[in-house]
C-alpha cells in the first residue's frame, strides 16, 4: 500500500501516477472511439446541411469544428442533433475512461499494482450510471430551479397578490438563490471529480452527488489550490511525455535510416571497423 500524506504533497504524485502505459492506453482508446464517433456524426451533419465535405476535410481533417472561422458551418436541425450527440458521446467516453483510470489508480494506491484493464472495464460496466447521470441529475436540478425562478418572477407581476406573496417569501427565495449558486459550482466540479468519486467510493448517483456537495463545502480551499496545482503539473508532465515521444520517434527514424544505408551500401559497414 502506498503511503500518502493526505495533504498538498500528494498532488505532486499526479504525474508519476498518471505516467503509466496502461492508463494512457485506456484514455487513448476511449478518446479514439469518441473522436471517431464525433467525426462521423459531424461529417454526416455537414452533409445533410448542404456543406462540401471535401472542403471540410481539407480544412479540419479529423478535428471538425462548425464554430471555427476557418470554415464556419450553420447546421440545420437534424445536423445540430447529430453534432451534439457526437459531442455528448465523446464527453461520456472521456468520463468513463477517467473512471477506469481512477479505479486503477486507487487500486494502485491500495497496493494492488496488478489491477488489470479488464477489471477496470468490468467496474465501469457496473458503475457507469453513476459516472454519467450524476452530472446530468445536477444539471436537471439546476434547470428546475431556474424555471422555478422564472415562475416566481412571473408570479410577482400579478398585481397585489403576487407582490405581497413574493415579499413574504423573500428570505426562502434568497436561500434558494444561494443554493443555485452553490449548485452551479458543484456542477462545474462534477465534470472534474465525478469519475474519481465513483472510482473511489463505488457510490450510486445520489451518493455521488452528495459526495460532490460535501467535497466543495467541507474544504473548498483544497479544491481551488489542488486544481490550480494540477493545471500546472499536468501540462508539464504532458510536455515531458511529448518530448520523450518526439525523441523516441527521432531515434526510430535514425535507426531506420542507418539500417537502410547499410543495406543499400554494404561497403559502409567496413568503415565502422576501419580503425
Amino acid at each position: 500500500m502506498v503511503s500518502l500524506y493526505f495533504d498538498i504533497r500528494d498532488i505532486f504524485r499526479a504525474v508519476k501516477l498518471g505516467f503509466a502505459a496502461k492508463k494512457i492506453w485506456i484514455h487513448f482508446t476511449y478518446l479514439f472511439y469518441g473522436l471517431l464517433i464525433y467525426d462521423i456524426l459531424t461529417y454526416i451533419a455537414a452533409k445533410i446541411s448542404g456543406y462540401d465535405l471535401a472542403i471540410m476535410w481539407h480544412t479540419y481533417h479529423f478535428f471538425p469544428c462548425p464554430f471555427s472561422k476557418a470554415y464556419p458551418m450553420d447546421f440545420n436541425v437534424g445536423g445540430d442533433i447529430l453534432y451534439w450527440v457526437g459531442v455528448a458521446v465523446m464527453v461520456i467516453l472521456w468520463f468513463l475512461a477517467s473512471a477506469a483510470v481512477g479505479k486503477i489508480t486507487i487500486e494502485q494506491l491500495r497496493g494492488n499494482d496488478f489491477y488489470s484493464r479488464k477489471e477496470a472495464f468490468n467496474f465501469i460496466k457496473k458503475n457507469w450510471k453513476a459516472v454519467i447521470f450524476s452530472p446530468i441529475a445536477l444539471i436537471i436540478l439546476m434547470v428546475i430551479l431556474f424555471v422555478g425562478g422564472m415562475v416566481v418572477g412571473a408570479w410577482q407581476e400579478i398585481p397585489y397578490v403576487g407582490e405581497i406573496t413574493t415579499n413574504l417569501l423573500a428570505i426562502p427565495i434568497f436561500i434558494v438563490s444561494l443554493f443555485f449558486v452553490l449548485l452551479v459550482a458543484v456542477i462545474a466540479l462534477s465534470f472534474i471529480m465525478t469519475p474519481a468519486v465513483v472510482a473511489t467510493t463505488k457510490n450510486d448517483t445520489f451518493e455521488t452527488m452528495f459526495e460532490l456537495f460535501s467535497s466543495l463545502t467541507s474544504q473548498p480551499w483544497r479544491i481551488v489550490i489542488y486544481d490550480i496545482l494540477l493545471w500546472i503539473i499536468a501540462p508539464l508532465g504532458t510536455a515531458l511525455f511529448f518530448i520523450a515521444s518526439f525523441l523516441g520517434i527521432k531515434v526510430m527514424f535514425a535507426t531506420y535510416y542507418y539500417a537502410s544505408e547499410i543495406i543499400h551500401t554494404p561497403e559502409k559497414v567496413n568503415t565502422l571497423f576501419a580503425y
